[in-house]
């Protein structure tokens, strides 16, 4: 498998395969603190792992593949330079970036609930991966892990998430893999609700960006538009105000599907959207154009049309309560739907 995505590497996009791998669910919603290139080692050594992986999926003990009797406490593994950096050159970056796999560094796997399997607790392991010496120009790496990693690498118990190479050696920037993963995950969901706090422990942002506007524009959009125009699954985060403080995010996931499938059903939607704000709210073009922008935006288009569902239904509940119905509906729209 690895072989084909080096042979496919170089083909036009219109001709290339893709990649799919799977990926245990405690490594996608791992917390640690990783560059793009940390990142595709890992996921690398799980790419490379796919046959193990399905081995465990058919009821094989990890203990019984050849994988974990190469000795009692560590797994050796070899991979292609040319799988992390499949169009360029620039190795030394994967070679930077292995030697941050030190001592020190561990990885924090989530608490796992037992539906498929053993419940687990949250832990912490170590992320110690050595390089073994290689000959000049060498373009293998050959690493060493300690077995109770290797052990989760492979762990289908807690489930998988079903990710495409080439989209994880196509982003650039951690923000933008970790809205992948998650979107990935929860692919089959039109849409996650969760608490700010929440989130940016997802995003594993701690202290980072601590005003959610600068939260918005610094990290979730520009990673937004990385997915929007790289992968086939992407996400739209939302915030979900209550007076003037964000307290909720919503994740509204989306697969692509065909273009014209796509812009038919966003004229269809915008339409309706237009036409709820002229009958229902007075709207007139001055009123339009003030929102142009979330009109404009495709995948903002669905947020928009539950907002004013909310809107309208708050206007049937207290009749006569909102005295200008147009400017309150305009100000609860900009606010909620900032350029």
């Amino acid at each position: 498998m690895v072989k084909s995505v080096i042979m496919d590497a170089e083909a036009p996009d219109s001709m290339r395969r893709l990649h799919m791998f799977r990926q245990p669910y405690r490594i996608t919603m791992a917390q640690w603190d990783y560059s793009v290139f940390q990142k595709r080692i890992l996921s690398g050594i799980v790419f490379s792992l796919q046959k193990e992986i399905a081995l465990i999926e058919s009821g094989i003990a990890p203990e019984d593949l050849p994988l974990f009797q190469q000795s009692k406490s560590w797994v050796d593994v070899s991979l292609p330079l040319k799988l992390f950096v499949p169009t360029g050159t620039n190795y030394h970056m994967v070679r930077k970036a292995l030697d941050a796999f030190d001592s020190s560094s561990t990885i924090l796997l989530p608490e796992v609930k037992g539906r498929r399997g053993p419940s687990l607790p949250e832990s912490r392991l170590s992320l110690h991966v050595l390089k073994h010496p290689a000959k000049p120009k060498c373009r293998t790496l050959r690493l060493r892990m300690e077995k109770s990693l290797t052990y989760e690498l492979v762990r289908s118990s807690s489930g998988l998430t079903t990710l495409c190479w080439e989209t994880m050696t196509a982003l650039r920037s951690p923000h933008a893999i970790r809205l992948y993963e998650i979107a990935s995950h929860w692919k089959d969901q039109e849409r996650l609700s969760m608490p700010i706090p929440q989130f940016r422990r997802w995003m594993q942002l701690c202290d980072s960006y601590k005003m959610n506007k600068e939260l918005m524009r610094r990290v979730i959009r520009p990673a937004e538009q990385q997915l929007q125009k790289i992968s086939d699954v992407y996400v739209n985060c939302e915030p979900a105000r209550h007076g003037r403080s964000i307290e909720m995010i919503n994740l509204y996931i989306h697969q692509k599907r065909n273009r014209q499938e796509e812009d038919l059903l966003h004229m269809r939607l915008r339409e309706q959207i237009t036409n709820i704000l002229r009958m229902h709210f007075r709207f007139r073009e001055e009123h339009f154009r003030q929102i142009e922008g979330v009109m404009r935006n495709g995948n903002r288009l669905k947020a928009l049309n539950e907002k004013i569902g909310m809107l309208w239904g708050h206007l049937d509940k207290s009749k006569g309560e909102v005295k200008d119905v147009t400017l309150w509906a305009l100000t609860s729209i900009r606010n909620a739907f900032p350029d």
